[in-house]
């Protein structure tokens, strides 16, 4: 499959007394860091293959080896995907409490092993506690069931006793209103599917989840347990707890309940004459904790779960936790699992905002679920929006006191507190947020691969979206809606084949003066190019018969306060194509995001957030084989200053549309270079630095700042060295350029 790599702008309008977000700066309370080292660094890194932790010590890191190394954890985690080189010597380190965070990442920048650092997002939890009065009176009559949970036709109602209603309460209503026992009629959820809940904590040992150790992982600890009893936390599961503790978010166990809520939804055990029914029941489940011991509502690192559960198998990957901004590396992480096959589900804020992005349910080829309630309008917490693919129950049932019912890790808090006491000591509970609506959605992926294992991310991303029941002012795109589960299951074995558009080369959206500009260019000499291509605008087809050229939209209707998801694809035979997405969302900043052509070619670092006005710097960093071409923007781009691998833009809505392009290196230069072949030294330097390159010949040199301000550049011989006295303490880059297009880098201290 061919990749592209594109950069595009979201312009987003400036609103007044909001909080600007410069590039790079993480608005979060996290502790964790993403730290890259240069290749040649990590030579023991054969030695650190499929392990989830390693030691400080093993990282060739001067900083962990001083004093200053009390700053950190004594383990870090690798970032390590087979098959994908650019995380191979990627690592999340922590940072140990009481440690300013901005200082760590300030030293390890300066160590001259280190290229690059970013502070992880924050992740939040997406479900809420709540506070209702009890109402009285039968609010459901429960019709015969005709159907038990092993999806066999059945004159009888199941066993589970939470299945149906009780006292006046329907516990069922978010099954009733997905169509789950049609579907059940259709298929049940396969052993062969194997689905991680990866979440703060799982009790994995409930009754109605029976989920084995081996299914188990914990990363902050890398044992076979996702319980919060191993936490290390001073926990009284049968806490129970006044209604202002819940009020306050106060009451502990109904807090860490939360994975164990999130993973009876997806597949409690049906007919075990115990507890509640799921949707997914029969499907293999991996239980992920990510916890830290300071909150139950910050995470550590789920992308770290998401790692081990997809190296044990995990085809769908159910994420009920959101975050507002995402780590270049948690995309490259997101899209190698996208395009690996596995089916990503997370959930969207608890916001009520129409205009806020959350990740990872923003990011391509991931199913982003919002919460709706029993009448199939939008829960009350729910975000929305143009971007938003469906929705799912996680809000109000038929009455006030109902929300989604669970199990619980910790006893029933909130029904007791309502007056039901009949539920005291049990270990079930209402939750609600779009951490309940997500893994419905999850679960019925997981039905949807038991019946046809073949169906990719996008595939179902669409599948679902197709069968969507139409829901009541749900302000999601049109042309979706609340799942149906029988629908979907009905439609997989009649679904259309498609393929990528590959020919896309970039697909780019912006928001000037209110109005929405979207823009795209193809392949001219794409062997695979459609008969014509067709535009959506939040699902509407907008346009149609378009000539297969490069062209652009401009929407002076698109509203203001929202985001808007336009999409392209191709059409031949007949048939669309996927269809690539863009989101123009309003906001104060402009999202800068970068990717390269062709993809393997390199890299491209200085993507991010930036206030408008602002300067962006862009460093496009070739890989192995590879040299770095040329910057362009629709072809109009000329001169040396669109030659060079660092590009500086002020950041306007005119830059659309920008590629860097790489090229094939010579093969007989490419093997004269090895991971030696550059070097620096003395480093730390006080005066003269000294270097040696790998052949002979004319090299330019060019002396950075971390900046990237270029300080000087000079022409120098394969053995040479420079004066550095004059230059006030700090890190600096030295790149040295061949005449046959070789860029190589190093890193040095000066003193």
């Amino acid at each position: 499959m061919r990749k592209t790599i594109r950069l595009f702008f979201y312009w987003v309008c400036l609103l007044a007394g909001m909080v600007s977000v410069q590039a790079g700066t993480v608005t979060s309370r996290s502790r964790m860091l993403y730290v890259e080292f240069y290749p040649e660094q990590t030579k023991n890194r054969e030695a650190m293959a499929g392990r989830y932790r390693v030691p400080l010590s093993e990282l060739p890191l001067r900083f962990a080896k001083s004093d200053d190394g009390a700053m950190l954890e004594s383990y870090v985690s690798p970032l390590e995907l087979k098959g994908n080189p650019a995380l191979d010597d990627v690592f999340i380190l922590y940072v140990k409490d009481g440690w300013a965070v901005e200082e760590v990442v300030e030293r390890l920048q300066s160590d001259p092993m280190v290229k690059n650092v970013e502070i992880a997002p924050e992740y939040r939890l997406l479900s809420a506690a709540f506070s209702k009065g009890r109402e009285t009176g039968s609010l459901w009559e429960c019709a015969p069931n005709t159907v038990s949970l092993d999806g066999k036709v059945a004159n009888k109602e199941p066993d589970d006793p939470y299945y149906g209603i009780e006292l006046g309460l329907n516990l069922k209503w978010h099954l009733d209103l997905i169509n789950a026992e049609e579907a059940w009629k259709l298929q049940t959820a396969s052993p062969e599917v194997t689905v991680a809940v990866v979440d703060n904590a799982v009790w994995g040992e409930h009754p109605d989840l029976q989920i084995p150790k081996e299914n188990q992982y914990n990363t902050g600890s890398g044992e076979q347990t996702s319980s919060p009893l191993d936490l290390g936390l001073d926990l009284n599961q049968d806490e129970v707890c006044a209604q202002s503790d819940l009020d306050n978010s106060a009451c502990e166990t109904y807090n860490w309940s939360h994975g164990t809520h999130v993973a009876g939804l997806l597949a409690a055990l049906n007919g075990n004459g115990e507890g509640v029914a799921s949707l997914g029941s029969g499907v293999n489940v991996l239980a992920v904790a990510n916890p830290s011991i300071s909150s139950p509502f910050m995470q550590g690192n789920p992308y770290e779960g998401i790692r081990w559960a997809v190296d044990h198998g995990a085809q769908i990957v159910n994420c009920s936790w959101t975050a507002t901004t995402v780590s270049s590396y948690e995309k490259e992480l997101v899209s190698a699992w996208v395009e690996e096959g596995v089916i990503i589900v997370a959930g969207v804020a608890n916001n009520a905002l129409y205009d806020e992005l959350n990740y990872p349910a923003a990011l391509p080829g991931v199913i982003s679920v919002g919460a709706c309630n029993y009448d199939k309008s939008r829960a009350r917490l729910s975000n929305y929006g143009g971007w938003v693919d469906v929705m799912a129950p996680g809000g109000e049932g038929p009455s006030s006191v109902e929300k989604v019912f669970s199990t619980m890790f910790g006893q029933s808090q909130v029904l007791p507190n309502a007056g039901y006491d009949s539920f005291e000591g049990q270990y079930y509970d209402y939750m609600e947020g779009a951490s309940m609506a997500t893994p419905l959605v999850s679960a019925l992926c997981a039905l949807v691969l038991s019946k046809d294992s073949t169906v990719s991310p996008l595939e179902m991303e669409e599948l679902l979206r197709n069968t969507a029941q139409q829901g009541n002012d749900l302000g999601i795109g049109d042309g979706s809606g609340i799942i149906d589960a029988a629908a979907a299951l009905r439609a997989v074995e009649s679904r259309v084949r498609r393929v990528e558009a590959d020919y896309v080369l970039s697909f780019s959206g912006v928001c000037e003066s209110g109005m929405a500009k979207v823009y795209w260019e193809v392949d001219a000499e794409a062997a695979d190019k459609p008969d014509f291509l067709r535009f959506y605008k939040n699902g509407i087809l907008c346009m149609d018969n378009l000539p297969y050229e490069g062209g652009s939209f401009k929407d002076s209707s698109a509203d203001m306060m929202m985001n808007h998801r336009y999409e392209l694809c191709g059409v031949k035979d007949g048939v669309e194509s996927f269809r690539k997405q863009v989101f123009v969302s309003i906001g104060n900043y402009y999202e800068l995001q970068a990717v390269a052509q062709p993809a393997e070619g390199g890299r491209i670092y200085g993507t991010g957030r930036y206030e408008p006005s602002s300067m962006a710097r862009l460093i496009a960093e070739p890989n192995p084989g590879y040299r770095f071409a040329r910057w362009t923007y629709h072809d109009l781009w000329e001169g040396d200053d669109y030659l060079r691998p660092q590009l500086t833009l002020d950041m306007t809505q005119e830059y659309l549309g920008i590629v860097a392009h790489f090229e094939k290196v010579d093969a007989s230069v490419e093997e004269a270079c090895d991971a030696e072949s550059f070097r620096l030294w003395p480093n730390p330097v006080a005066d003269w630095l000294v270097w040696e390159l790998p052949f002979a010949g004319d090299w330019e040199m060019r002396l950075f700042d971390l900046s990237g301000r270029q300080l000087v550049a000079f022409a120098a011989a394969s053995l040479s060295s420079y004066d550095v006295s004059a230059l006030s303490p700090g890190v600096y880059l030295l790149q040295a350029y061949s005449r046959d297009g070789m860029c190589l880098t190093r890193k040095f201290v000066k003193k």
